[in-house]
This record gives C-alpha cells, sequence and structure tokens, in this order.
C-alpha cells in the first residue's frame, strides 16, 4: 500500500554556527559554516531545476515540501527518469541494465517500492515506473515541465554572490506529445524564451550528457565500428563479431558481459585494473546492506578497494590478466559485477579476454601495451561523459572557474561541498559525484542543504572557507589520481551536509571491544538502533531529526525494522566492537 507521510519543517538559524560534529563512532564530520544567515529566498520566489532524473525528482519534492516555489525542467518530451529510459525514449539506458544498488537502497525516504522488483537489483524499467509513481504520488506532475531545454543558464549580475539568473528556454521537438503527463512551458516566437530565477539548482548528473572518448594512436585508421557506451542498446550489434571494451568501470563490465552472449570474442582494455565485487556477498544478500552500514563505513581505516581486493573475483580477474591496481587502495576505483557465473565461464572459455590498456589502434586490429594484438570489429569505449561538453547550458564564465583535471586527464567540478558554486550561492550543482551508494539520493540532500540556506535557516560558509574546502579537495583528488575524482566517502560526506541542515540521525552505536557478531537485540527498540548501525545507511536516515522530519515515529521505526536488515558480510576492523545490552 502507498505510504502517506507528512513531513514537519522547523527553523534551525538558530544553530551554533561553526559547530562540529561527530558520528556515532566518534568520526569528525566537519564544522558548520560560519558566514551569514540570509533568506535569499522569499515566499513567491522562483527556483529552476535543471534535469528529470532521479535526483531531480527527488529535489522537486523536497523543495516543494520546505516550501520552495521550484519547477522542474526536463529536455526529454518523453518523461522524467533521466538514465534510466532507454535510448528509444531519449534515455541512455541500454536494454539489459540493472541497478548496481539493491532494491533497498535504492528506494526513496517515505515511499517504498509499490511492487514487487524481479530481482533485488531493479531493472532499468522498474527504476522507471518506481520514479513515475513516485511523481503520482506527491502530485509532482504540475511543477515539471517536460519536453523543455535550459539553452543558456547565466547570471542577472555577474558581480553579485546571490544573483538571479536568467535562462533561456528552448522546446526539444516541435510535433511535441499532446497527451503528455505535463505541459511543456509555451515557446515565444521563434522557439525559444527566456525567465528569470532567484536560484537555480542544475539535477543533470553526470552520465547520459556529451561522451569521452580518449585519443588513442590510430583511431582514425579503424576500419571498424566505434561506439561508445551511450550509444549501446544490445548484443545484437555485436553479433558473430570481435568486439574490444575499453574501460572496467559498472557500465564496462555489463556491456563485456552482455557482448559475450552474441560476439565471437570479448576483450576489456583496462589501463589500471580495478577493484572486482560481486554486487552480492558469499551468502547471496546484496552487498550494500553489508558495505552501506554505520559499522563499515564508521571505521576510519574502512576502505573500499580492502573490500575488493579479498575478494575471490577479484583475484580470478588478475590471474586471468586484469593490470594490478595501485598498490594504495585508496586511489582504486572498483567494478561490480552482477553475473559472476556467467563471467567466470566465459573467461573459463577464453571467450572473454582481460587486456592492458591501448597502445595503438590499427586498421583491423589493436596492440595492447603488454604486447599483446587482437583483431577486432568493433570498438566500445566505457569512458565516462564530458562535464565541461555536457553542462555548456551554463554560461562560460560561470561553469569554466569550476572545471578541473587530474594529472591522469579525468574532469571534475570544484564546488563547496561538491556542489555549491563557489562563486555565486545561488546556483548549486546537483549529483555531481561518484559513490557506491544511490546517487540520486545524495543529489537530493544536496538540494535540501543548498535550499536551507537560501531559505535562511543555516548559515551560508565564508570566503575562507570555500577557498579551503575547494583547495584541500583538489589537493586529495591529485593525490589520490586516478581514482575517480568525484568520489564521496558515503556516509561522512552525508552527515556533514545533515550536520549543517540540522537533521544529523540520533544513532546509538553498540559497545566497544564487545564480541562480534552482535547477538540478536531483544525488543523493538533495540532492533531500530541495531537496523540503523548494523544495516544499510539509507536515505531514510536524514528524514529522522530536523527539518522536514518523518513526523510519524511509529511509522518510520516500523519500515526501519522491517526493512534495513543487516546483511552481516563486514570487513575486518581494527578492533571487535558488538551490540550491547544498554542503548
Amino acid at each position: 500500500a502507498t505510504v502517506s507521510v507528512l513531513y514537519c519543517n522547523k527553523d534551525m538559524s538558530k544553530r551554533e554556527n561553526g559547530a562540529r560534529g561527530y558520528d556515532t563512532q566518534g568520526t569528525d564530520i566537519g564544522t558548520t559554516p560560519t558566514g551569514e544567515i540570509r533568506q535569499v529566498l522569499q515566499k513567491g520566489h522562483r527556483v529552476a531545476l535543471i534535469g528529470g532524473g532521479n535526483c531531480g525528482v527527488y529535489s522537486l519534492k523536497a523543495l516543494r515540501e520546505m516550501g520552495v516555489n521550484a519547477t522542474l525542467y526536463e529536455q526529454s518530451h518523453t518523461g522524467v527518469g533521466g538514465v534510466w529510459r532507454d535510448r528509444g525514449y531519449n534515455g541512455v539506458a541500454y536494454t539489459s541494465l540493472r541497478t548496481n544498488s539493491s532494491v533497498v537502497t535504492t528506494t526513496a525516504p517515505a515511499f517504498p517500492f509499490q511492487f514487487e522488483p524481479s530481482t533485488p537489483f531493479p531493472h532499468h524499467t522498474e527504476v522507471l515506473k518506481y520514479v513515475n509513481q513516485y511523481c503520482d504520488h506527491f502530485k509532482l506532475w504540475d511543477y515539471i515541465k517536460l519536453g523543455t531545454r535550459a539553452v543558456n543558464v547565466a547570471p542577472v549580475d555577474p558581480s553579485d554572490t546571490f544573483t538571479k539568473w536568467r535562462i533561456t528556454f528552448s522546446r526539444t521537438q516541435a510535433d511535441f506529445n499532446p497527451a503528455s503527463r505535463s505541459n511543456p512551458c509555451p515557446p515565444s516566437e521563434g522557439g525559444s524564451w527566456v525567465e528569470e530565477f532567484d536560484a537555480v539548482l542544475t539535477c543533470a548528473g553526470q552520465y547520459g550528457g556529451v561522451p569521452f572518448t580518449p585519443k588513442t594512436a590510430g583511431i582514425e585508421n579503424f576500419k571498424g565500428k566505434i561506439l561508445h557506451s551511450k550509444s549501446w542498446l544490445n548484443n545484437k550489434e555485436v553479433e558473430g563479431k570481435r568486439v574490444l571494451v575499453v574501460g572496467i568501470g559498472n557500465s564496462a563490465l555489463d556491456i563485456a558481459l552482455d557482448s559475450c552472449w552474441k560476439a565471437e570474442k570479448v576483450i576489456i582494455s583496462s589501463r589500471n585494473g580495478a577493484g572486482i565485487m560481486s554486487v552480492v556477498d558469499p551468502k547471496g544478500n546484496p552487498l550494500d546492506t553489508s558495505l552501506l552500514s554505520r559499522h563499515s563505513q564508521g571505521s576510519a581505516s574502512f576502505k573500499l578497494g580492502n573490500a575488493a581486493f579479498a575478494t575471490e573475483l577479484h583475484q580470478t580477474f588478475l590471474k586471468n590478466g586484469m593490470p594490478r591496481p595501485n598498490s594504495d587502495r585508496a586511489k582504486v576505483a572498483t567494478g561490480m559485477v552482477k553475473d559472476v557465473k556467467s563471467f567466470l565461464r566465459f573467461l573459463d572459455e577464453k571467450k572473454l579476454i582481460l587486456g592492458t590498456g591501448i597502445s595503438t589502434i590499427n586498421p583491423t586490429s589493436v596492440t595492447l601495451t603488454n604486447g599483446q594484438q587482437h583483431e577486432v570489429d568493433v570498438i566500445i569505449y566505457c569512458t565516462g561523459y564530458d562535464t565541461a561538453a555536457s553542462y555548456s547550458f551554463i554560461d562560460k564564465p560561470v561553469l569554466l572557474p569550476t572545471l578541473k583535471k587530474t594529472g591522469s586527464g579525468k574532469s571534475f567540478n570544484s564546488l563547496y561541498k561538491m556542489c555549491l558554486h563557489p562563486q555565486y550561492y545561488t546556483l548549486g550543482m546537483c549529483g555531481l559525484i561518484t559513490s557506491n551508494a544511490n546517487e540520486g539520493l545524495i543529489g537530493e540532500l544536496q538540494a535540501r542543504w543548498v535550499a536551507n540556506m537560501l531559505l535562511g535557516r543555516s548559515r551560508f560558509p565564508t570566503k575562507a572557507e570555500v577557498t579551503k574546502y575547494c583547495v584541500d579537495r583538489e589537493k586529495m583528488v591529485q593525490e589520490l589520481d586516478p581514482a575517480y575524482p568525484r568520489f564521496i566517502r558515503y556516509l561522512p560526506y552525508m552527515d556533514s551536509l545533515a550536520l549543517d541542515i540540522g537533521c544529523l540521525p540520533k544513532i546509538k552505536s553498540p559497545l566497544k571491544n564487545a564480541r562480534f557478531p552482535p547477538s540478536p537485540p531483544k525488543d523493538s527498540n533495540e532492533l531500530y538502533h541495531y537496523n540503523l548501525f548494523y544495516g544499510p545507511a539509507t536515505a531514510v536516515q536524514w528524514r529522522l531529526q530536523g527539518p522536514n522530519n518523518w513526523d510519524d515515529t511509529e511509522a518510520a521505526k516500523s519500515y526501519i525494522n522491517k526493512n534495513l536488515t543487516p546483511g552481516f558480510w563486514l570487513p575486518k576492523r581494527e578492533h571487535d566492537i558488538g551490540w550491547g545490552s544498554k542503548l
């Protein structure tokens, strides 16, 4: 049944500025900003959200419940859902695409899935169905404008930190579907028009924009077909072909396996290797129900690479030719495998080959850096997207100062707390992060964080705080190169935003130096804290206290006790901990 939840608003402006925050295990998560409190958004002021993927939809709901006059603009005329729409409907999802996050961690607060997904990892069509039901349930369609592209976003007063914004829109298709569930903005003569807003949040994400294809020696001489993962639909395109997949991230592993069912041979080319993990643990439970717990991520020594390197699957990839990743595991990216049995079968049959980076592309073959040469008919680049090109709708003088590159050529944006423009505090850029958690729901908390400041409920940062954060972050990114430059440690990052908002969850942790695994909880109150600490830390944790919290305490407790069950495949910690009888 549909769950209806009421949220309450609380003014947090009187909270002490510069307050230092700690999580359940005493980890320092930073201090709140010490700048001014300024209510930028008054009644009736307008906020534009650009991008109708999960991040945009969740952020729209969050801002509307905060009393913000927000409207979402989505360039697709076929609907919301972003990357989860397939290519035939202005999306980028390939036919076989499923989430890497389990249904538990994919679920938005106060709205569980209204149907049983086909597997614990929903198919992209199921995610799309869920997002549309979310819009239905929270009555968001009246605030969504489909078929509407933001062509240019420019400050009204470039010298003002709190400037308004002038957005030029265009209709994306002249034959806009009149049966759409929401209306497009009416275009002026010539097909474009201009509107003014008091603040802008971009929610266009980092997937599905302009593909990035690295320069490779000899690529211009290749006589076969070259694709990017954005244009991949299904394995019919490679039937009987010899395929080279460039990259070893999640999409590369998906597409390589998908290709193996039809192709003659598939080679995965990777410069640096990765920490390879299955999406399920050795017991068959979704891995994120263990790894995304406060028990796992609260450890100061926890690195996802540590867990990945320990898996048998990772060792199998190394034995079959994957380059050995950096010994500093903080610098190692991860790749998630959804069908381990089939992967191992194709490796054993030598139909799937793991190789090093590309040295040269020849007319009908590729030469790898280890000297191997492979005849290939199709090259598929799974190498991400060009942020600068994907966000070209933002005025160049605004966007360019935020664009940075690592020594290995990976791009990222220099933003305060990963989402606030360092010069213009009325421009938020949500969802430009990489995580092993649900990035759409991380984007929603980013939107709440920005809106909280704009409403005068929490302090803005000082310019000195912004500069220090951006400089420190950039230094760390360069030191950890070639790891993902947008990667965030999920729980410390979310808690740092929650500290500023005033919604840091109050979770009682177990006693230190007690036995592990913990003894079972004795009653529903123990079960509540037990699940919050050992179970998956989903977005509901930042709806338990503070502004816009889950007002129905019993409903929240019931949901947590029923759904956030620990997976208990856990990395070794520096000391044993267990569940104490005192809460």
